[in-house]
């Protein structure tokens, strides 16, 4: 059986799992563990399935109400058929996704140039799936390295819930968020002084020897140091930041295989006048129709294909 691990599950669901793999030392807050169980075994059944649709809403979110980004997008896959249809919304700066795929060739949205860049696929069967000794291996591993925190996801008949408040995220978590800010501002800094004209200038460089024109390549630049800017400009109001809580929620359906995903991260951090602020990121993820989901045909009327036969795109299959 051809094994596609649906994208849009597998970061949540191994974003929650790697987010538990680096709160090992979190306190414990029940001493029940059906429910860690029950979400692994969940996690691990939606790598083997070959057919399902998702659909995914993720929003970042400051003080609760500016929307800074937001993405929705709907994924189907079908065997070794898969296709995406969704938009990307930077501060009200729309811009649509899609792409699709039949095994044999690859066709990718370019919304800079509003066209269709086509790629051949060349598969291949090398990868075997685990063995049984492999697969209790990585099983043990992951128990090993989630520890006391698997003692956070808490079942309830078909719904397992995940929560960390602040006493609960471990100074680890809270030292790799700080890393982060620092240098994410040293990256403002930069993109502002001499380094960010010369890396502008050899994007523009590259850019036209694509065939982007001068006109096009401004319209962009404007567009993204806008939005760099607003995102810059409210990372700068997180002094310190720190994550103050994590929450998620999954519901099982009758093979207890995700149905729903729900999750939520919460940042807090004070401005230079002691006001404090919270920046949140929202996760929403619907699967359904799992094997009976239809991929269908890439319609190419009215739409510009660009034959990239040259660039060779490598998709590997698992086969029991």
């Amino acid at each position: 059986m051809t094994k596609n691990m649906n994208k849009a599950i597998a970061l949540v669901t191994v974003g929650a799992l790697s987010f538990a793999m680096m709160a090992r030392t979190a306190v414990v807050a029940a001493n029940n563990v059906s429910g860690y169980e029950k979400f692994k075994k969940s996690f691990f059944q939606m790598m083997e399935i070959d057919n399902g649709t998702t659909n995914t809403d993720i929003k970042l979110v400051l003080d609760g109400e500016l929307v800074l980004a937001s993405q929705t997008a709907e994924m189907k896959i079908e065997g070794a058929k898969h296709s995406i249809i969704g938009e990307l919304d930077f501060l009200g700066e729309k811009q649509k996704m899609e792409s699709y795929t039949n095994g044999k060739t690859s066709y990718n949205y370019d919304p800079m140039k509003n066209v269709y860049n086509s790629y051949q696929i060349i598969s291949s069967n090398a990868h075997e799936p685990m063995t049984e000794t492999q697969y209790k291996l990585v099983n043990a591993m992951t128990d090993v390295a989630v520890g006391d925190v698997k003692n956070h996801f808490v079942q309830n008949e078909n719904q397992i819930e995940f929560s960390l408040n602040e006493n609960q995220v471990p100074e680890v978590v809270q030292l790799i968020l700080a890393v982060m800010y620092e240098q994410s501002s040293e990256f403002a800094d930069m993109r502002r002084g001499e380094y960010g004209v010369t890396i502008r200038s050899q994007m523009h460089d590259t850019m036209k020897e694509s065939g982007v024109t001068d006109e096009e390549y401004a319209k962009t630049e404007k567009q993204l140091n806008s939005i760099m800017e607003v995102f810059e400009n409210n990372l700068e109001n997180f002094n310190d930041p720190y994550v103050s809580s994590v929450y998620a929620t999954a519901t099982l359906d009758e093979n207890e295989i995700f149905e729903k995903l729900s999750g939520s991260v919460t940042l807090v951090g004070k401005d230079e006048g002691g006001v404090t602020h919270k920046l949140e990121v929202f996760v929403d993820v619907v699967i359904t129709d799992i094997g009976t989901t239809t991929v269908d045909a890439f319609d190419t009327t009215g739409k510009e294909i660009i034959d990239n036969s040259n660039a060779i795109i490598y998709e590997y299959e698992y086969s029991n």
